[in-house]
């Protein structure tokens, strides 16, 4: 039984990419054949080398890009498109009536906001600082 690497060069020989064979130039020996071998199947499709369970698909008769035009390019079933739409209407009417409720707010003092962070600062500190003359006071002893 030959390699994977041996099965690919023959492949690519069988296939008309390489015009000789690769393997038996590579490993020193007599060439199996030369030229253009027309392989009745292709030597990649061994099934002993395959996982079991494997199936490869036939490979067709000859190479096409079949490109058509009237299939979308992502292919969203109708229910995902009904239920994003759903979504982002329900997302425009609360949007709407929560900015009719609430569009007469009036900006914050900005002073105000400043003193109220630093009063928070102040007391988070002095809690800091009680937490540690605590510790200290009962290290000390």
């Amino acid at each position: 039984m030959s390699s994977n690497w041996v099965n690919a060069l023959d492949a690519c020989a069988a296939s008309g990419v390489i015009d000789y064979d690769a393997p038996s130039f590579i490993l020193g020996r007599n060439p199996r054949y030369v030229g253009h071998p027309e392989f009745e199947k292709l030597p990649l499709k061994n099934d002993c080398l395959l996982p079991p369970g494997i199936k490869l698909n036939d490979l067709p008769a000859i190479d096409s890009y079949n490109n058509s035009e009237d299939r979308p390019l992502v292919e969203n079933p109708a229910w995902k498109k009904v239920l994003f739409g759903a979504i982002v209407l329900a997302s425009l009417i609360a949007g709407s009536i929560g900015f009719a409720k609430f569009g007469k707010l009036k900006m914050p003092d900005m002073g105000k906001i400043s003193s109220n962070i630093t009063n928070i600062a102040k007391k988070s500190w002095q809690y800091t600082k009680k937490t540690f003359e605590f510790l200290m006071s009962k290290i000390r002893k």
